[in-house]
């Protein structure tokens, strides 16, 4: 029995370790308040015209109040990107309860999750969504770089 539990243990140990090293946040823009962190791992096209998605994650200094009360202390979005248009909008969120300006969101609770349905937004110049759409669509455009530079047509 006690190897089992041991067994069980390291399974879930290696498992939750697997996933966090998955991820690649790095901080791109920082205010008096917040520390925005982009998932540089995580951006990949999403469709036709330049969309893009990707993950970012928010750690406020001082604690945030959701409408219904709730505090939460970190937001990790889901995020879609047109970057020929520099546009972004979330479609999924997820607000946690500990500050994550270390990029681990293997940490804390998920206070709650809440899905968006709102229009594409420009971000205004200087602010961190500003910074991570702008990051994410570098690493896009790199990415698609490398994508053209190793094509190559096929021999007849």
């Amino acid at each position: 029995m006690k190897k089992l539990t041991y067994i069980i243990i390291l399974i879930m140990v290696l498992t939750s370790k697997s996933f966090s090293l998955e991820r690649d946040f790095e901080e791109v823009a920082k205010t008096n308040d917040e520390i925005y962190l982009l998932d540089f791992a995580s951006v990949k096209a999403a469709g036709s015209n330049g969309e893009i998605k990707y993950i970012v994650l928010i750690s406020f200094a001082k604690p945030q109040k959701l409408s219904n009360g709730d505090k939460y202390l970190s937001t990790q979005l889901y995020m879609k990107g047109l970057c020929p248009k520099n546009k972004y909008k979330p479609y999924l969120l997820q607000y946690y309860d500990v500050k994550m300006d270390d990029g681990d969101t293997m940490k804390g609770n998920i206070v709650r999750t809440a899905e968006w349905g709102g229009e594409w937004i420009s971000p205004k110049e200087q602010t961190g969504y500003y910074y991570t759409l702008k990051f994410a669509c570098d690493v896009w455009g790199k990415k698609m770089g490398e994508k053209i530079k190793n094509f190559s047509l096929p021999k007849n």
